[in-house]
C-alpha cells in the first residue's frame, strides 16, 4: 500500500466490512470469512492503475501455498550453500520463500517465525513455484545422500600408526585414490584396544576406503617389540651398501619385501644418537626370528679378526675380476670381507692385527681380509695361491734407424704388429714429422698444350727420399727373452736394408677409380700378391686416382706393368661379354 501511495500519488484506505448494527452495539463478532473495503482516492488514471495492481496482488495471494519438506538436518548446510547462495538462487528462480530451521542452544527446536522441527524445510509461495522448488530441493537432498554416505568402523589401535604412515603418507594415498573423506578419532574405544574411523563419500568411495584401511590393519595383526644391542661400528656392515645387506637379512628370516614395511620392521639408531639399541617391531614369531639371527650376526662380528696379506698391486685387478665377480665369489666362498687398497671401505675396516709383520711391505700391496679367524686363514691361502709369481725382468737393447726409412720399415704399422707377436715392444726416441707417402710432383702446364684427356693412365717416376728428414731415431727394444730380442734385431736390420734399396717412387695416375676394386682385390689380396711378386710397396690412395709404387727402379716398373696388364685383361673380358 505504501508503495502504491508513493509511486502513483493516491490515497488508499482499508476498512473492515462490518454491519452498522454490530458497530453501534459495540459488539465485535469475528467472521469466518471477513472482508475488507478498499477506498482509492486520486487522479483517475492513477486510481485505475492502483486498482489493477491491488487486484493482481489479491490474485497472487489467493494462489499462495506452503509446504513442509522432510530433509535430514545433516544435509541442510549443503542445500543452503555458502552464504545461502543455493537457497537464494531457488527463491529467485521460483519466486518462493525457503525457510530452514535454526537450532537453538536450549531445546533444539527451530528458532524461526514458523515452528519447524530440525528435519523440516518450509517452502512458501505460488503453487507452481512451490512445486518447482520442492522438486529441486528433494533432488538435491537425494544427491547429497548419495555423495555423503557415512560409514563408521573400528580398527585395532596398534594398526593406526601403519594406517597413517610416516607423515600421513599412507592415509593420504588412500584419500587420493578413493576420493573419500577419512577421519581417525584421536581417542580410542574399549580401553584403548580399538580406534574409531569415519569415512564419508559415495558408496563406492566409502567401500574402497574401508577395504584399503582394513587391508593394512589385517597385515599388522598382533605386534611385539624387541631390542638388540649392536655396537655402532657394526651397523654399516649389517645394513650394507644401499641397505642391500639389511634387505637380504629380512628376506632370509621370512620378512616382507616391501621397503615401507621393512623400514618399520627394523630401525637402527640414527647417526649421532647415543644409543646402540636396534628396535625390531612386528609379528611376534618374525620378531623372535629376526632377533635371534641378529644376535648371532653380532656375535660373529664381535669375534671377527682383520688380517693383512701381501699381494703385488699389479695383480689386484685380476683377483677382483671384471665387475668384481672374482672378489664376490671369493667372499661368498669363505664368508669373509676383502678390501683392496683404493676401495671406499678400505680405511673403514680397521687396522689388521698382523700389520707389524708387514712393516717393510709397500702399503699399495696390503690387502685386508676380515671375518672369523678360520675363514680368514683359508681366504688368505686362496689369495696367495691365485697370485701369480712376479714376472721376470724383460731384456732390452737399442738400435739406430735413419728417420728417412721409418715409414718404409713401418709399412703403416704392420711391422710393429709383427714384432709384438714375438713378444717385443718398441719405443722410439724420435719419429718423422712428414708423411710417409711421397707426393706426386706438380706437372708443368704449357699454353700450347691441346686437350690431353685421352683416358690413358699417366706414369711419373721420381727419386725416393729426396725430401726425407735427416737424422736418426733410437729404437729401444723390450723383449720377454733373449731369443725374441735377437729375432727382432735381425728383422729390423733386414728392413733397413730393404728400405735402402727402395730408391725410386712411381706415380701411376688412372683416368678414374673404376679399376681400383680390380687392382686391390678382395681384402687387398691382389695388392698383396703384387708386392710379393715384384718386391715393390704399392699404396692405393683412397682420396684420388693415383697409385704410388715404391722400390728399386726395376721393381716399380715391374709392378706398374703388372697393374696395366690387370686393367687390360679386365677391359677385354668386359668387351667379350
Amino acid at each position: 500500500m505504501n508503495r502504491l501511495r508513493d509511486q502513483l500519488g493516491v490515497k488508499v484506505d482499508v476498512s473492515d466490512d462490518v454491519d452498522e448494527k454490530e458497530r453501534e452495539g459495540g459488539k465485535k463478532k469475528k467472521a469466518v470469512h471477513q472482508k475488507s473495503r478498499i477506498k482509492i482516492t486520486g487522479r483517475k488514471e492513477n486510481v485505475e492503475e492502483a486498482k489493477k495492481r491491488i487486484l493482481a496482488q489479491i490474485e497472487r495471494l489467493a494462489d499462495e501455498t506452503s509446504e513442509i519438506l522432510k530433509i535430514p538436518a545433516q544435509y541442510h548446510s549443503s542445500l543452503i550453500g555458502q552464504s545461502g547462495k543455493y537457497a537464494i538462487r531457488l527463491e529467485e528462480k521460483y519466486s518462493v520463500k525457503i525457510t530452514f530451521p535454526r537450532q537453538s542452544s536450549e531445546n533444539g527446536e527451530g528458532k524461526t517465525r514458523e515452528q519447524l522441527k530440525p528435519d523440516e524445510v518450509l517452502v512458501k509461495g505460488g503453487k507452481k513455484g512451490v512445486a518447482g522448488a520442492k522438486s529441486e530441493l528433494l533432488d538435491a537432498a537425494e544427491f547429497e545422500k548419495e555423495m555423503n554416505n557415512i560409514l563408521k568402523f573400528t580398527v585395532p589401535t596398534r594398526s593406526v600408526a601403519r594406517i597413517l604412515g610416516r607423515g600421513g603418507a599412507s592415509i593420504n594415498e588412500i584419500k587420493d585414490s578413493t576420493d573419500a573423506q577419512i577421519d581417525i578419532e584421536k581417542g580410542s574405544e574399549d580401553s584403548g584396544a580399538t580406534t574409531a574411523i569415519t569415512v564419508r563419500g559415495t558408496k563406492k568411495a566409502v567401500a574402497a576406503a574401508k577395504a584399503a584401511i582394513m587391508a593394512i590393519s589385517d597385515q599388522v595383526g598382533e605386534e611385539t617389540t624387541a631390542f638388540v644391542s649392536v655396537d655402532s661400528k657394526f651397523h654399516r656392515s649389517i645394513i650394507g651398501a644401499g641397505g642391500h645387506g639389511l634387505k637380504e637379512f629380512i628376506a632370509k628370516c621370512g620378512g616382507p619385501s616391501d621397503p615401507k614395511l621393512q623400514a618399520s620392521l627394523i630401525r637402527f639408531p640414527r647417526q649421532g644418537e647415543p644409543s646402540d639399541e636396534v628396535r625390531i617391531r612386528g609379528e611376534p614369531k618374525l620378531v623372535a626370528k629376526l632377533k635371534a639371527e641378529l644376535e648371532q650376526i653380532v656375535a660373529t662380528l664381535r669375534d671377527r679378526v682383520i688380517v693383512a696379506v701381501d699381494i703385488p698391486a699389479p695383480q689386484h685387478r685380476a683377483l677382483i675380476g671384471r665387475g668384481g665377480q672374482h672378489l664376490n665369489d671369493l667372499q661368498a666362498k669363505f664368508d669373509v670381507q676383502i678390501q683392496f687398497p683404493g676401495s671406499r671401505s678400505y680405511y673403514q675396516v680397521g687396522e689388521p692385527e698382523n700389520l707389524a709383520d708387514l712393516a717393510e711391505v709397500d702399503p699399495a700391496n696390503i690387502v685386508k681380509v676380515s671375518g672369523s679367524r678360520a675363514a680368514c686363514e683359508k681366504a688368505v691361502a686362496d689369495l696367495k695361491g691365485n697370485a701369480k709369481a712376479p714376472a721376470a725382468e724383460s731384456v732390452t737393447n737399442t738400435i739406430t734407424v735413419p728417420l728417412m726409412y721409418h715409414h718404409a720399415i713401418s709399412q703403416q704399422g704392420s711391422f710393429f704388429r709383427t714384432l709384438r707377436t714375438i713378444g717385443v715392444q718398441v719405443e722410439h726416441s724420435a719419429q718423422p714429422q712428414t708423411s710417409g707417402v711421397p707426393t706426386r710432383p706438380t706437372p708443368e702446364a704449357r699454353i700450347d698444350d691441346a686437350d690431353t684427356s685421352s683416358g690413358e693412365p699417366e706414369w711419373e717416376v721420381v727419386a725416393n727420399y729426396q725430401d726425407a728428414e735427416d737424422g736418426d731415431s733410437t729404437w729401444t727394444l723390450r723383449a720377454r727373452d733373449q731369443a725374441g730380442l735377437d729375432k727382432a734385431e735381425n728383422l729390423i736390420k733386414e728392413a733397413i736394408t730393404n728400405a735402402g734399396r727402395m730408391s725410386h717412387v712411381g706415380f701411376l695416375t688412372m683416368p678414374d677409380r673404376s679399376a681400383f676394386p680390380r687392382i686391390v682385390g678382395a681384402k687387398g689380396s691382389n695388392v698383396s700378391r703384387l708386392r710379393n711378386e715384384t718386391g715393390a710397396d704399392i699404396i692405393v690412395s683412397r682420396e684420388n686416382s693415383t697409385i704410388v709404387i715404391i722400390g728399386s727402379e726395376s721393381e716399380i716398373l715391374s709392378a706398374k706393368d703388372a697393374i696395366m696388364r690387370m686393367i687390360s685383361n679386365s677391359g677385354r673380358s668386359r668387351r667379350n661379354d
